[in-house]
Parts: structure tokens; sequence; C-alpha cells
């Protein structure tokens, strides 16, 4: 009896079955997602949406504080003598364009007369450096002194810093506001304020 056998090494043709078909379509679909994905980033970078704010510009205010002195000092008295005031006047305009506090100090630079010296400063319209003539007091007595009064005191008294100045009236002082003080000062007369001598400096500051 005969018996048929396939030859050695032959396989059976295999045919495609459901399974087969179902794998085929996962790759198909995985694919599919992967350029699904790549085309998307591309897609999402491309919406976007600007606006600007152009030609922003900024500047900074000023604090300037300007005295009609040019330089020139209020007080070269070489020889004073008892009973005799002597006084200058001094305007100051504010040309700043922030609003600022004005408050008037001095300090000594030489000399150990000031304890001897009188001074009341004034304010006012009118003076101008070198030239009192015209000055008229403000008609309030702002420290119970009298008219326009801001200080009066020996000169050792008079402050010497901005913090311990002599506020102006006005708390603040805007653009082209002007003002006028007058400075009077005397001597004591004691024979201790003989041969004596000093040197000091005024001065006016404003600040924001």
């Amino acid at each position: 009896m005969t018996t048929d056998h396939a030859p050695r090494g032959y396989r059976p043709r295999h045919r495609p079955g459901p399974a087969d078909e179902r794998a085929k379509f996962a790759v198909i679909v995985s694919a599919a997602l992967v350029i699904g994905l790549v085309g998307g980033t591309a897609t999402w970078s491309a919406w976007n949406a600007r606006t600007d704010n152009t030609g922003n510009e900024f500047e900074t205010g000023t604090v300037v504080l300007q005295d009609d002195t040019s330089g020139g000092t209020l007080f070269a008295l070489p020889a004073m003598e008892p009973g005799v005031v002597e006084e200058n006047c001094v305007e100051l305009t504010y040309a700043g364009s922030l609003p600022s506090e004005v408050r008037l100090y001095g300090a000594p630079t030489a000399g150990t007369l000031g304890p001897y010296l009188n001074l009341t400063v004034t304010r006012g319209t009118g003076g101008a450096h070198d030239d009192c003539s015209s000055f008229v007091p403000d008609a309030t007595s702002y420290a119970g002194l009298g008219p326009g009064v801001l200080f009066q005191d020996d000169l050792t008294d008079y402050p010497s810093t901005f913090a311990a100045g002599v506020p102006d009236p006005l708390a603040a002082w805007p653009t082209n506001e002007t003002h006028s003080y007058r400075f009077s000062i005397d001597v004591d007369d004691v024979n201790a304020a003989q041969g004596r001598t000093l040197t000091q400096t005024f001065s006016w500051e404003a600040q924001r």
C-alpha cells in the first residue's frame, strides 16, 4: 500500500484569515495617528495673534530753586557796631517741574561772633539782592513774631540742616513761584563782641 507524503521542506500556503486582517488594520491606523499628530503640531504653531503698544516715552521731573544773588554774598560787614541794623534781601524763584517744599537754614564755617549776632528773617515781596527798598513783608505773622517774620534769634540758633530748617509757609512751591526774604542783622552791645569775626553760609533748599 502506497502512502503519499509531501516533499521534505514543503509548507502549505497560508491563506489570510480574519486575525491577519485585524493586525493589518491596526498597523495602518497607528501609522495614520502618528502622521496626524505630526501634522497637528505644525498646524497649532501657526495659530497666533499679536498687538503692539508703541511710542511709550518716560521723562523725569525736576527740582530747581534759583536766587537772584548771582553768586554774590548777602553780607560783607568789616566794621559792625552796636545799634546799627544791616539788611539785605534775596528773591527766590522755583523753576522745577515738581512741586517742592522750601526750607531755609545755614551754618558758620569759621569764627566766634555768632552768639553776639541777632538775625531776623522776614518773608515778603518786592525785595531784591542788594536792594530792600521795595520789600513789603507778608501780612501774616507766621511765627507770632510780627508780619512775615519766620525767624528771630541769635545766629547760633539758626538751623544748620534742611531737616531742622525754617519751612517756608507754602507747603509745596509750584513752577514759577517767587518770594523775597529780608535778612536783618545787628550785633550785641557788649564788650565780649569786640574784635570777633564770623563766616556764615545761608542756604535755601527745595526738596520733593
